[in-house]
């Protein structure tokens, strides 16, 4: 059995496996919408950032806390990058944060004008309203002033 195929067959026995689908090179399309986004960030955490695509996931809002997780907001979108992650690479940047959980099939709005299907995670429990991290906050305006997004994304960070 390849690697790539021990990969398919492990992810497959997880959540995040049972999440997930691949295309014929074994790589699953990921939107991030937290510091992830950055590919400097990413590449330093054990994914390597392929195919970056700016992007907009309708339905979901960003909620920054200590951590970044999306809320169902059927009025908003939430801003991101999607990028293409072999499973062996998804594991390891959340190896670390079980409380993040997989959600499978949804559509992001490329800025190109396509549509793309992408996995995402969430945090499990949602921090509380009332919790703002503003070096966070910062950050993330930051990395999306580098990444290319407009100032009406960049200021829209400053309500997560």
């Amino acid at each position: 059995m390849s690697g790539l195929e021990q990969d398919q067959a492990l992810m497959q026995n997880t959540i995040l496996g049972s999440a997930i689908g691949y295309d014929d090179d074994g790589l699953v399309d990921v939107f991030f919408y937290g510091a992830y986004m950055d590919p400097d960030i990413l590449a330093v955490n054990g994914g390597k950032p392929r195919q970056q695509r700016l992007a907009m996931l309708p339905g979901y809002r960003l909620r920054l806390g200590d951590k970044a997780t999306l809320l169902k907001s059927p009025t908003d979108s939430a801003v991101g990058c999607v990028y293409s992650l072999y499973p062996h690479e998804i594991r390891r940047l959340y190896a670390a944060h079980p409380d993040y959980h997989p959600i499978a099939d949804a559509t992001v709005l490329l800025t190109s004008g396509f549509t793309a299907s992408v996995m995402f995670m969430i945090l499990s429990d949602a921090p509380a309203e009332h919790i703002r991290n503003v070096n966070y906050i910062h950050q993330m305006q930051q990395i999306l002033r580098r990444l290319g997004f407009g100032e009406e994304d960049i200021n829209r960070i400053d309500h997560a």
